[in-house]
């Protein structure tokens, strides 16, 4: 089922953003996807790394405070 949803989800998309590479002896992996004005961005982490809920947080924020500063909203 995740393959599938991966293959759907990819095989339509113009750009695929990938494992930025970090310090080796921690592990972030951040894909973002965008297609037909559909963003997804996926996070996955070492255990332990960081905190999830505040990680996700700290994103949410980020997004909301450029959409504010681009004077835009996103349709959800």
């Amino acid at each position: 089922a995740v393959a599938r949803f991966v293959h759907e989800t990819l095989r339509n998309s113009s750009l695929s953003i990938s494992n930025v590479i970090g310090p080796m002896e921690q592990n972030l992996n951040v894909t973002i996807v965008s297609y037909m004005g559909s963003l997804r961005i996926s996070a996955a982490m070492e255990k332990g790394f960081l905190d999830p809920q505040r990680f996700k947080s700290c994103v949410e924020n980020a997004f909301e405070i450029i959409l504010k500063a681009a004077d835009d909203e996103i349709p959800i």
